[in-house]
């Protein structure tokens, strides 16, 4: 991309126009700091108006490139963000967990599950988590008496799609573990009648496509850096600085 627009600015723009632009606005900042030193109001603001109207020609002139390169620029960067900007995300999730065993209750107080009473069991469900997105799944049970649970050891079902299209699924405690989302549960909390069944989620997931001295970049950093680096040696080799 930086080649493709080097070589555009090569073709399209006026060189010796270019170099005659910047002398004359070179010109024109020292007669404005030899006005500004003799304090000449009118020769200062005469100054000042000549190099706003040279820097506007210069950016007109320098936008012409723009014509043939916009929409290349448009598709590759829809290109780019469609490959490498989902890097770390994970789509349609749905964690469904059965409830603890021996434990009666009458109803669901709050929680942000949907509880499914004639199985037992309460799921969730997103459309999307973020790399390293984290929080905290609860359901609050009304049960009889001031019950004394474990941490269950009943099944919990994590399922999720990768941006490629690749499903992913197990089953918590048996092939869990190493997937990209994490969930753990914890200790049930209690208060009278009251039992809070808490699991914890976290992506573990990077949006990182590089690292470069230490620093993770995204895509689009790392997109960046080249084409800044790229272009600043292209356009020195011709003459377009």
């Amino acid at each position: 991309m930086a080649l493709m627009s080097s070589l555009v600015r090569h073709a399209v723009l006026d060189k010796d126009k270019l170099k005659s632009q910047k002398l004359k606005l070179k010109e024109k900042q020292s007669l404005m700091k030899e006005a500004q030193k003799s304090k000449d109001m009118k020769a200062m603001q005469k100054h000042q108006k000549e190099m706003m109207d040279l820097s506007m020609e210069q950016m007109r002139h320098g936008m012409k490139p723009m014509i043939f390169t916009i929409i290349p620029f448009i598709l590759v960067f829809g290109w780019l963000r469609g490959t490498y900007g989902v890097a770390g995300y994970i789509y349609n999730v749905s964690v469904t967990d059965s409830l603890p065993p021996g434990i009666e209750f009458s109803g669901v107080e709050a929680g942000d599950g949907n509880y499914v009473k004639p199985t037992r069991q309460v799921s969730w469900e997103w459309e999307e988590i973020k790399p390293g997105e984290k929080g905290e799944l609860s359901v609050n049970l009304i049960v009889d008496g001031s019950p004394e649970v474990g941490v269950s050891d009943t099944p919990t079902e994590v399922e999720y799609v990768f941006p490629n299209g690749t499903g992913a699924s197990y089953m918590l405690g048996v092939n869990g573990g190493s997937s990209q989302l994490e969930v753990v549960k914890t200790q049930p909390e209690t208060q009278g009648n009251k039992l809070t069944y808490n699991i914890l989620y976290e992506n573990t997931g990077s949006g990182t496509v590089a690292s470069l001295f230490g620093f993770n970049l995204s895509w689009f950093w790392w997109y960046f850096l080249c084409s800044v680096l790229v272009s600043m040696i292209l356009n020195k080799a011709l003459g377009l600085t």
